[in-house]
């Protein structure tokens, strides 16, 4: 019988990454006539929609390690929207934005952390020029400055949604962001890799900042929102074997070929 109180051995963990990866492979490659999509393109309709984000470090030291893992979050990301996208047309538009569907795959994928949902509130009066980086400062860290090309994907976005708002009386939104951050300072630095899930319902009520992001004039901002927040074990991702394996199941289940531009930001901050 094991001892609870015993460390496991290196062995022991590779066989429990080794688990993971081949219970996500056989969760996620079912064959479905509508898996080759691009990312974003199919998961919006009048009702909902989807967006992908992956936000990195500013002026990183190292490039490379980040490159390999922003990586594997787009390709894990891709490999959720793509059980999405095989399911919600025959379940409707609503299951778009259903966090415990995509809580689903994202448990189910390899390396990351079990994840749960938590509610939350985001409520601010501030100038609507301010409410971008108010944005990014929820999807990634404290006091980060929205660049202006993120202020121009929200201003795209939020002429739609607003005249859907005006037309259904409400709109669902989820967030699905990659970010990587470097935590801990001097010697102690290191990456922190997560996946988040920001899920929240706009109506006439609670929508009126959205067209207000040039306004200088403070605005309101009262959202319910969902989270969802997994962590990748990057470190693992050192072992080769695993690697090697994590790229073999990657390789297998990746179905979308690309992220398209229509949904998807990505910058760093």
């Amino acid at each position: 019988m094991p001892n609870p109180n015993e460390t496991p051995s290196s062995s022991q963990k590779e066989t429990d990454f080794e688990n993971q990866i081949n219970e996500a492979g056989s969760f996620f490659n079912v064959t479905s006539e509508n898996s080759v999509k691009l990312l974003g393109e199919s998961l919006m309709s009048e009702e909902s929609m989807a967006v992908f984000i992956v936000v990195t470090p500013k002026n990183s030291s190292d490039a490379q390690r980040e490159e390999e893992i922003k990586s594997y979050l787009k390709s894990f990301v891709s490999i959720m929207a793509e059980y999405i996208n095989r399911y919600y047309e025959v379940k409707g538009p609503q299951f778009i934005t259903d966090l415990d569907s995509w809580l689903r795959p994202l448990n189910a994928l390899p390396l990351m952390s079990r994840a749960n949902i938590e509610k939350h509130e985001f409520k601010r009066n501030e100038p609507g020029t301010e409410i971008a980086s108010q944005l990014i400062s929820l999807f990634y860290k404290p006091n980060s400055i929205a660049s202006e090309e993120f202020k121009n994907f929200l201003r795209d976005r939020s002429r739609r949604i607003k005249d859907l708002i005006n037309r259904n009386g409400s709109f669902k939104m989820i967030f699905v962001v990659s970010s990587i951050e470097i935590v801990g300072n001097g010697s102690e630095q290191k990456h922190s890799a997560k996946i988040k899930l920001f899920k929240t319902e706009l109506n006439k009520n609670n929508s009126g900042w959205i067209d207000n992001c040039n306004n200088s004039a403070k605005i309101d901002i009262n959202v319910e929102y969902s989270l969802v927040i997994s962590e990748l074990n990057i470190a693992e991702l050192r072992n080769n074997d695993t690697k090697k394996a994590l790229d073999r199941f990657i390789q297998s289940t990746r179905k979308f070929d690309d992220y398209n531009d229509g949904n998807f930001y990505e910058g760093a901050y």
